[in-house]
C-alpha cells in the first residue's frame, strides 16, 4: 500500500490506541520518571479514552482535527499525556487536508508533530518518549525522495523504535538504576506499533509487553515539589515562551500544549495557588486538577474478598487487600489464596475424587481485617460477592456493627451482585474514581448506580461439580453428557440464571464472544475480564477471537477464576464480563 485515505488512519489510530491500552498496568508498574508514581498508564488510559470512544463509535468523519482539539488536548493528564496529546493533535493536523497520505506525506507529519511536542516541554530531555518521536520522524525522513510501500516504512520505523525504547535505560538515570525502560516511551512505541498492525490488518498480541518489571526506588524518584497541578486556560495569548517564563518560578516539569484555543499546562509545583493567580491574570482557567506528589494517598483503603478476580498484575501489587474465604477439600479447611493457591485449588479439583468446596469469611476474619486497614487509612470501601450467593456480604456488614460506633461510618461495603471479574470490574472503575479524588462515599454511591449495568456469560464445559455441590439434579449432569450440549449461566440481580445452551463445545469461544457481542451497546465502550477454572488455552483463544474483529473494549485483562467460581462450575469453564466505561 502506498496511499492511505482518512478512513484507513482512523483506523490505524484506533489500534494504535488499543495497544497501548493493553499494557496500562505495565507502564504504571515501571513509572519512575520524573516521579515514581505509578501513574503513567492511567494518564495515558484517560487522556486518550475520549478520542478512542469517538472513533469506536465511527465518529471522526467530521474532522479528525476537530475531535483531537475538542477531546484529546482538554482530557490530557499528566506529563506524558499532555506531550502525547500535543504530537498526535499537530500529527493529525499536518495529515488532515490530504485526501490520500503518502510516505512522504507522514513524514513529514510525523516531523512536525515531533518538533511540537519538543516545543511543548520547558526542559525536553532525552530517554522519554520524546527521542522515540524523534527517531519515528527521522526513519521516515530517511526513506528517500520515492514513496516505499507504507507497510515497510511502518516496520522500519518499528524497529528502530524499539531499539531507541530499550536504550532509554541508559539515558535516565532513573531507568538505569531501576533496569526499566521509560514509561512514557513505551507508551508511545505501544501506540506506534498499534498503528503498523493496524495498517496490516495483523492482530494485536494479547500478551504483555516483554520488559524488566522491577523499578526500585532511585535518587529521582520523589519530587522536592507537593503537588502535580494542571490547568486548561482560554487566553489570547498563546506564546509558550510567555507561560514559561510566568511559571518557571514556581516549579519544574512544566509542559504546555496548545491546540490553537486551548492551553493544557502541566506543573509540579509547591505553591499552586500562586500559579493559578498568575495564569488567571493572563485568561479564563477553564480546568484544573491537582495531584499530590508525596507518597500515594492512603485516605481510603479497599478491601474484598476472594471470590473477586482483578488482573494479575493488580492483585501481585497488592493494591487492594483480601479478605480469605475457607476452603474445603473434603473436611479438611484451607484460607483461600493464604494456605492454598489458585494453581493448587485446580489441581486437586482435577484429582481428588473429595468434593471440594466453599464458605463465606466469617465477620471476625473481616473485623479484623477492618481494625488493621482503619490504622492505616481514613476510610475503607468493601467489595463482596453477590449476597444472592454467599452469606459473605452479610458477614461484612456484621463486621461493621461490631466496630466502635466512632469507625463505623469510615466503613463502606459494597454488595457487587456479581463474582469473578464481574466484582473485579467494578473495582477498577471504584480505583480509578479514588485517583481522581472522589471522597469514599461518593465513590459508593457511584458503585450502586453502575452494579446493575455488569455483563455477564459463562460457558459450563459440565455439570458434574455443580451435581455434587446440590445446586443441579443429578438427570441435569447426566443430559449434558449424553447430549454434548453446554449450558450457558449469566447473572440478573446477583442471582446465577440460565441464559442458554450451546449445542456442543466446538469453538466455544467464538460462539460465545458472538451472543455476547449482541449484549453491548451499539456507540458505548467497555472494560473487559476474562475467567477461566483452569482452562488458559480457552481464555486465549477469547481474547484472540474479541481482538481479531471490531470491538468496543478499552481494556482488557484475563485471569483464572476464584476457587468460589470454580469450586461451583468445575473444570473447563469459561467466563466473560464487561462494564461500560
Amino acid at each position: 500500500m502506498r496511499r492511505l485515505d482518512r478512513s484507513a488512519l482512523r483506523a490505524m489510530l484506533k489500534t494504535g490506541l488499543e495497544n497501548l491500552f493493553k499494557d496500562r498496568d505495565l507502564m504504571n508498574a515501571i513509572n519512575v520518571f520524573p516521579v515514581a508514581d505509578a501513574d503513567t498508564g492511567d494518564n495515558l488510559y484517560h487522556t486518550f479514552l475520549p478520542v478512542y470512544r469517538e472513533l469506536a463509535a465511527g465518529k471522526g468523519d467530521g474532522g479528525l482535527k476537530r475531535l483531537m482539539a475538542e477531546a484529546l488536548l482538554p482530557a490530557a493528564r499528566g506529563n506524558s499525556g499532555v506531550i502525547f496529546s500535543q504530537y498526535l493533535f499537530t500529527f493529525v493536523r499536518a495529515l488532515e487536508d490530504k485526501p490520500e497520505i503518502t510516505a512522504r506525506e507522514l513524514a513529514g507529519g510525523f516531523a512536525a508533530a515531533s518538533e511540537e511536542a519538543y516545543q511543548s516541554v520547558q526542559n525536553p530531555r532525552e530517554g522519554t518518549m520524546l527521542t522515540l518521536m524523534r527517531t519515528v520522524a527521522e526513519c521516515a525522513a530517511s526513506s528517500g525522495p520515492e514513496d516505499p510501500p507504507l507497510e515497510e516504512l511502518f516496520r522500519k520505523a518499528t524497529a528502530r523504535t524499539r531499539k531507541a525504547l530499550d536504550e532509554t535505560k541508559d539515558l535516565l538515570p532513573a531507568c538505569k538504576k531501576a533496569g526499566v525502560v521509560d514509561s512514557g516511551a513505551l507508551g508511545f512505541f505501544l501506540f506506534f506499533e498499534g498503528m503498523g498492525l493496524g495498517l496490516e490488518h495483523r492482530d494485536i498480541d494479547t500478551g504483555r509487553f516483554d520488559t524488566p518489571q522491577s523499578p526500585g526506588k532511585t535518587e529521582e524518584s520523589s519530587s522536592e515539589f507537593a503537588w502535580c497541578v494542571q490547568w486548561v486556560l482560554e487566553s489570547e495569548s498563546h506564546l509558550r515562551k510567555t507561560y514559561f517564563d510566568l511559571l518557571n518560578p514556581f516549579g519544574d516539569s512544566l509542559v504546555i500544549s496548545d491546540n490553537g484555543e486551548y492551553l493544557s499546562i502541566h506543573l509540579h509545583t509547591s505553591l499552586p495557588e500562586e500559579a493559578e493567580a498568575v495564569l488567571a491574570s493572563r485568561g479564563r482557567i477553564v480546568r484544573s486538577k491537582m495531584d499530590s506528589l508525596s507518597a500515594p494517598s492512603r485516605s481510603v483503603e479497599i478491601l474484598t474478598d476472594t471470590s473477586v478476580d482483578l488482573p494479575p498484575e493488580i492483585e501481585a501489587r497488592g493494591e487492594v487487600r483480601t479478605v480469605p474465604f475457607n476452603l474445603f477439600v473434603g473436611e479438611q479447611a484451607f484460607l483461600d489464596r493464604v494456605e492454598m493457591s489458585r494453581g493448587e485449588f485446580y489441581r486437586r479439583l482435577k484429582e481428588t475424587a473429595l468434593l471440594l468446596k466453599t464458605s463465606q469469611p466469617p465477620p471476625l476474619a473481616w473485623l479484623k481485617a477492618y481494625e488493621e486497614g482503619l490504622k492505616k487509612a481514613r476510610e475503607l470501601l468493601v467489595f463482596t460477592l453477590s449476597s444472592h450467593l454467599s452469606g459473605s456480604h452479610s458477614s461484612a456488614e456484621a463486621a461493621v456493627r461490631m466496630l466502635p460506633e466512632a469507625l463505623r461510618e469510615r466503613v463502606h461495603v459494597v454488595d457487587t451482585l456479581n463474582v469473578c471479574a464481574g466484582a473485579g470490574l467494578l473495582v477498577l472503575q471504584a480505583m480509578d474514581l479514588l485517583r481522581d479524588g472522589l471522597p469514599a462515599a461518593e465513590v459508593m454511591a457511584a458503585m450502586e448506580q453502575r452494579k446493575g449495568r455488569i455483563l455477564a456469560s459463562i460457558f459450563l464445559d459440565s455439570m458434574d461439580q455443580v451435581v455434587r455441590g446440590g445446586r443441579a439434579p443429578a438427570a441435569a449432569g447426566k443430559i449434558v453428557r449424553w447430549t454434548g450440549v453446554k449450558p450457558l449461566v449469566t447473572l440478573h440481580g446477583g442471582t446465577i440464571v440460565k441464559a442458554g445452551a450451546l449445542l456442543s463445545g466446538r469453538n466455544g469461544e467464538r460462539k460465545l464472544v458472538r451472543r455476547f457481542m449482541k449484549t453491548l451497546e451499539p456507540g458505548k465502550t467497555y472494560s473487559l475480564g476474562i475467567v477461566h477454572t483452569d482452562n488458559p488455552d480457552a481464555a486465549d483463544r477469547l481474547e484472540h477471537e474479541i481482538r481479531r474483529r471490531f470491538h468496543p473494549f478499552t481494556y482488557i485483562y484475563k485471569t483464572a477464576a476464584s476457587p468460589v467460581l470454580g469450586a461451583h462450575a468445575g473444570s473447563g469453564a469459561f467466563a466473560l464480563f464487561a462494564l461500560e466505561d
